[in-house]
């Protein structure tokens, strides 16, 4: 678990991530937030406080999904179709020696620890565009990406309880 120094009443406290200090004590901050606070205005009230936050803090990465980090919205309204976060597309490019155009969406696919990596799912070539391979094609890429979100906040929860 990460920590950081946080200096409150002239002492330097080791602070987990996801807990962050308040004027009258400690916020936990993963799932729903909760304050605890001090019971009392020195220093002795802000251990015990942290102390009740670091334990509230470590029962809820035991039982709740970490958070993942990743976009849940549509961020630009220029796109195609309104894609979901993480597909982009329709790309159209073409082979070397051949003669027509394909059509692309291209997946963008969380990575765990690493950099994301990139997918192309094919819809067909310049010629033989529909509406029916557009769709189909669309929904290929987004059970990909949903399939590899799920792996994605699968291993981060793992990596978060596996680091307590």
């Amino acid at each position: 678990m990460e920590h950081r120094d946080r200096i409150v009443y002239g002492t330097r406290f080791h602070v987990p991530q996801n807990i962050v200090r308040l004027q009258e004590g400690w916020q936990v901050r993963y799932g729903e937030w909760k304050l605890f606070t001090d019971p009392t205005k020195d220093i002795s009230g802000a251990r015990q406080s942290l102390r009740n936050a670091k334990a509230a803090l470590i029962r809820r990465i035991k039982s709740l999904p970490a958070p993942s980090g990743l976009r849940k919205a549509i961020l630009s309204s220029k796109k195609f179709k309104n894609l979901p976060v993480g597909i982009s597309g329709p790309r159209k490019y073409k082979r070397k020696g051949r003669r027509f155009s394909e059509l692309t969406f291209q997946v963008t696919l969380p990575q765990c620890g690493g950099k994301p990596k990139t997918k192309a799912v094919y819809i067909c070539t310049d010629y033989t565009v529909t509406e029916k391979r557009i769709d189909a094609a669309l929904q290929k890429a987004k059970d990909i990406r949903n399939k590899c979100e799920e792996d994605f906040r699968r291993a981060v929860t793992e990596e978060k309880r596996k680091n307590i």
